[in-house]
Parts: structure tokens; C-alpha cells; sequence
């Protein structure tokens, strides 16, 4: 397995909906990062194979000190909800004890409120563009219109959690867990990049909190998004709508408004024993805002 092209790397894992794209930007307002936005994802999910160029690739800027691999896990089929995330081999538990990780954790009913707000606007726009897509995704993969069932979700979130316990068992010193909420709250995502930053050897810089580039921009050429859609296209503008409202993390990032029916059930209810799980762990030394 070949060396890293940039040490340190940071790899952030998080359910999609977790507040991963907004804490990648973040750090991409530092102009020492360069950043990987779900590499490989839907390539991964048309070809069935893994890709894990980003981790080889030469530094996109002559002022690159960190790499960031974003990585989002779930949506509507099993691929998506147990994409690879790191390499396999030998040597992988030495590759990933050369890494930072940071496993980003919501609570399972916000993001399937959130997951449920998607669904209804795919299966209510006009947009023809949207429908043609999504004429082709449910042809190709047998599936209704939509982000996922909570059969998906309970998938993503179990893989995200064994990934979380199988890296940090291999690498406690360099894996960290966060919350949705310390996004919320700027005190509490000033501690926690000030934290990830002295991890990383990063000077914090305050346009980390109160951004300096804007969501979609990137004019230095730091980043590298994985999605092939554009980010004029509608689904991502009504996917990024949020985020690209806010100017930085703290109070610009509300929870949704949509509150999604969550039903009492087995599976509901082992989604919230999870999430209890790894809350309880934040406050061991796994926490960034301590």
C-alpha cells in the first residue's frame, strides 16, 4: 500500500445529513487545506468499484499542509449506505494509523427528517431535469423516488458505527468524534476546530468559523468535488440550500424545519440506542470539544 501524498491527511465520516459538507467547508476556509468532497462516491455507486486516488493524488495548491477527505455515507441503495472508505490490504491498519479521522454523528431522526424533506421535493418538483434523472435511477435500480427508506438509513448508520469502532480500536490517538450540535453552537465549533487544528498542526484561523469563501466557491483551486452533478443543478442547490444561506458555522445553520413522522419500532428504536451509544462516547477522549 502506498504512502499518503500529504501528511497529515484528516478523513471525515459522517450518515448524510450530519453536518459533514459544512465542517469540510470550514476547513477549506483555511488556506493550508485543500479538500476531497465525496471522492469516488458516485462512481463508486455506477461501477461497483472503489476508487482511492484521492488518498495518492500530488497536493492541488503549492500551499497545501492538510488534506481533507470528505466522505458522506448513505441514500437510496445498499452501495451508498457501505461505501469503502478506506483501502484494503495488509498494510491497512498501518495506512490508517498515518491518518486523522473524525466520525461526525445526528441524531438518526433529525437526519431522516431531513432524508423525508428530500424525498418530498423529488417526488413533487416540476423540474424536468429532475425528473428525467430520477426517470433513469428508479429504471436502473428498481427503486421509488427518494432518498432512502429507514431500512437504508439503519443501514448507514450501523456501517458508520462499525466503522467508527474498528478505527478507532486500530487508531485511538488520531480518531475523533464530534456532534451535529457542536456545529450549531460557534463556541462550541470554535473549540472543536481550534482542537482539530492543533491535532492537524493548522494555526486556526477565524474565517473557519465566519467564512471567508462562500459555499461553492473555490478560487485557489483547493478543492476536488466528487459529485457529477454541478452545483447549479437543481437537486444540489435544493440538497446545499442551507449551507449556501450560511457564512459559517453557529447559529446560520438551523435544524430543519420539517418534521418527518418517526415511528416507534424496533428499528427506530435501535437507531436510538445507537445514537445514545455514540453521544456517550463524545465524552470520552474521543471528544474534540472537551
Amino acid at each position: 500500500m502506498r504512502s499518503l501524498a500529504v501528511t497529515p491527511t484528516l478523513v471525515i465520516v459522517g450518515v448524510n445529513r450530519s453536518g459533514t459538507t459544512a465542517l469540510a467547508h470550514s476547513l477549506l476556509n483555511h488556506p493550508h487545506v485543500e479538500l476531497f468532497k465525496d471522492p469516488g462516491k458516485y462512481t463508486f455507486e455506477s461501477t461497483g468499484v472503489a476508487d482511492f486516488s484521492h488518498f495518492y493524488q500530488d497536493p492541488l495548491s503549492t500551499t497545501t499542509r492538510v488534506r481533507v477527505i470528505k466522505q458522506s455515507i448513505g441514500q437510496y441503495t445498499p452501495e451508498l449506505c457501505t461505501i469503502p472508505i478506506y483501502p484494503v490490504g495488509v498494510e491497512r491498519p498501518r495506512f490508517i494509523r498515518e491518518l486523522h479521522h473524525l466520525f461526525l454523528v445526528r441524531e438518526p431522526r433529525d437526519i431522516w427528517s431531513s432524508w423525508q424533506a428530500m424525498t418530498t421535493w423529488l417526488q413533487t418538483t416540476s423540474d424536468p431535469e429532475v425528473r428525467s434523472a430520477w426517470a433513469g435511477i428508479t429504471r436502473d435500480h428498481g427503486i421509488p423516488v427518494g432518498w432512502g427508506s429507514l431500512g437504508m438509513l439503519h443501514l448507514a448508520v450501523s456501517y458508520f458505527r462499525e466503522l467508527f469502532e474498528h478505527i478507532s480500536s486500530i487508531s485511538p490517538a488520531t480518531t475523533y468524534l464530534a456532534t451535529y450540535d457542536d456545529l450549531q453552537d460557534s463556541d462550541r465549533a470554535a473549540r472543536l476546530l481550534h482542537t482539530l487544528c492543533e491535532r492537524l498542526g493548522l494555526d486556526f484561523r477565524p474565517e473557519m468559523i465566519d467564512w471567508k469563501i462562500r459555499f461553492g466557491d473555490d478560487p485557489e483551486g483547493r478543492m476536488v468535488d466528487g459529485f457529477r452533478r454541478p452545483l447549479n443543478d437543481p437537486q444540489r442547490i435544493y440538497i446545499h440550500r442551507k449551507i449556501r444561506e450560511s457564512s459559517g458555522l453557529g447559529l446560520l445553520l438551523p435544524q430543519p424545519p420539517e418534521n418527518a413522522h418517526w415511528p416507534d419500532t424496533p428499528l427506530t428504536r435501535e437507531l436510538d440506542m445507537a445514537y445514545a451509544d455514540l453521544l456517550e462516547r463524545t465524552r470520552s477522549n474521543f471528544n474534540l470539544t472537551d
